[in-house]
């Protein structure tokens, strides 16, 4: 093999793309070495009945050199493959890197958001759950005498076809450990 169809075999870097190619000239130069030994030997056949020893000697020599190229390419081909296994690993690493960087990325922003935020907000929708509370509870204390005033309807969260007060389907969780939450249904 020379060094032109050697460097051809070679990989032009180390990605699973690169050897994977390698991988294809390997096995089609193997291919034409174990062609070209098997006319060699085919002629050395014929040149057995009718040649000189040196056009035999010229043929064997042929042989020899295409199965030693077909050798060296099997060889290249288990090297290419071990490589091949470590690039894919390495690869494989590195989207799983990514996509742990972007994951942490994502906890980090909710985390921020949450630090920054939610007991603010969380606050000012606990005073509007109390207020509808509040609301519900007077609604209820006005019925208990069977009067049933006119008042204004209280507006109601939708979950498909079922209308629900708000409060019954909030939860406001505490910022901190230990802490009440803000709101959370059926407490007090």
């Amino acid at each position: 093999m020379n060094d032109e169809t050697l460097s051809r075999l070679r990989p032009v870097d180390g990605s699973p793309a690169a050897i994977h190619a390698a991988l294809a000239a390997v096995r089609t130069e193997q291919a034409a070495a174990m062609q070209r030994a098997a006319d060699a030997a085919e002629c050395r056949t014929a040149l057995l009945l009718t040649g000189t020893t040196a056009a035999i000697r010229d043929a064997e020599e042929a042989i020899r050199t295409a199965e030693l190229d077909a050798l060296q390419c099997l060889a290249i081909e288990v090297a290419l493959k071990g490589k091949l296994v470590a690039a894919s690993a390495t690869e494989a690493g590195e989207r799983r890197a990514a996509q742990v960087r972007d994951a942490a990325a994502k906890v980090e922003a909710f985390n921020v958001w949450f630090i920054r935020k939610h007991t603010k907000h969380a606050a000012a929708l606990a005073v509007g759950l109390e207020l509808e509370h509040a609301a519900i509870r007077a609604r209820e204390g006005l019925r208990s005498d069977g009067v049933i005033p006119d008042l204004p309807p209280l507006v109601r969260a939708h979950v498909g076809s079922d209308a629900r007060g708000l409060g019954f389907l909030t939860r406001l969780p505490a910022a901190e450990a230990g802490t009440e939450p803000f709101w959370w249904p059926g407490r007090g």
